[in-house]
């Protein structure tokens, strides 16, 4: 009796499924690896728009950078709400803390998942990017009435200091960019006392970040902190204390 060629047999099948399975094996973590570079690439392209937009704002407003304050009249004036103009999004008098996806790290998984009614579409950019609050004028200063802004006179070597960074807050210091203790920590969650201001490391052990010239980039933990305290570490002089030259 012939075979019939056109059928496989058990064996055949399962011979084929398991090089089916070996395949996929081998091209998941390629794959994996693909989505990761993009989703990073991505990020990178939103931030080097920040920086732009941050240009425009100083140029607009006599030098004056984007700023962090929380309260009194002026509790308006805060980066992700002072450059809503230059992304061609209204001004919002129920706040401007939530933009479309476009500008969202697609790895920030806390920023995608927080919304509000108000803003279909609309994610928190509070917690995808953060701005360096380091060098500005203190939390107490602010309530007694300062502005807490800088202008781009006092910032020195402003190629090498930080301005933003991918973020679980809408603000980052030094301190918190010790990612073993902060990020590896908590990941993509946000708690207001101990695990704020934390910069995160969401692209391989890596985050993007964009400087006061306006340009973006990239860097790891190990570029953006150094185990030594604020009065003595080289990093924090070289690209976190905004006024150091």
């Amino acid at each position: 009796m012939k075979r019939n060629l056109s059928n496989f047999t058990l064996i055949e099948l399962l011979i084929t499924i398991a090089i089916i399975a070996i395949l996929a094996g081998m091209l998941l973590p390629a794959l994996n690896a693909a989505r990761e570079k993009a989703g990073a690439l991505s990020c990178l392209s939103t931030l080097s728009n920040f920086g732009k937009m941050s240009m425009l704002y100083q140029n607009d407003f006599d030098g004056w950078c984007p700023a962090i304050n929380t309260q009194g009249d002026v509790k308006e004036l805060r980066w992700q709400r002072q450059l809503r103009s230059y992304a061609n999004l209204p001004t919002r008098t129920d706040g401007g803390d939530y933009w479309p996806k476009a500008y969202i790290c697609p790895n920030a998984t806390l920023a995608l998942s927080t919304t509000v009614a108000s803003q279909p579409g609309c994610f928190s950019i509070c917690s995808s990017y953060g701005i360096n609050r380091e060098s500005f004028p203190s939390y107490t200063d602010h309530a007694a009435g300062a502005y807490r802004g800088i202008r781009n006179t006092q910032i020195g070597r402003p190629s090498v200091k930080i301005a933003q960074t991918d973020a679980t807050d809408w603000m980052v210091c030094y301190e918190r960019a010790n990612k073993a203790n902060y990020y590896d920590v908590r990941g993509e969650q946000f708690e207001n006392s101990s695990y704020n201001n934390v910069p995160a490391y969401r692209h391989s052990a890596r985050l993007n970040l964009t400087y006061y010239d306006g340009h973006a980039g990239s860097a790891s933990f190990k570029d953006l902190w150094d185990t030594a305290s604020t009065a003595t570490s080289t990093l924090y002089k070289q690209k976190w204390n905004i006024t150091l030259k």
